[in-house]
């Protein structure tokens, strides 16, 4: 993990703040992977999520197993559930959920 961490430093992709922090990956199509977010602080996720949105990105994608409360956080800020899939290492459910975002102009995406 430690690892993890000090490679998206290096790669500014870490958002460290009072109460979480969130491991993201922006790809060059314009699509922002969070891969890892934490909030033990009320509000410090809606603040990771304001500093994402802000990142020349057309779409957010998170993923998230179907038993975790933290679906109904994803749902409230206005991402919608596109499928459902597998884990490759447990074979359990995870929802894929995406966030489009109004920056789509910023973007030459080639067909």
């Amino acid at each position: 993990m430690l690892q993890v961490l000090i490679d998206a430093a290096a790669k500014n992709e870490i958002i460290l703040i009072e109460g979480g922090y969130c491991l993201w990956h922006l790809r060059k199509n314009g699509q922002l992977t969070i891969s890892e977010i934490l909030s033990i602080k009320k509000g410090a996720g809606n603040k990771m999520l304001s500093i994402l949105k802000k990142k020349k990105a057309f779409k957010i994608v998170a993923k998230c197993p179907v038993h975790y409360d933290s679906n109904e956080w994803y749902k409230r800020r206005g991402f919608k559930l596109v499928k459902v899939e597998k884990t490759r290492s447990t074979n359990k459910d995870i929802n894929v959920w995406e966030l489009q975002l109004d920056n789509i102009k910023t973007f030459n995406l080639k067909k």
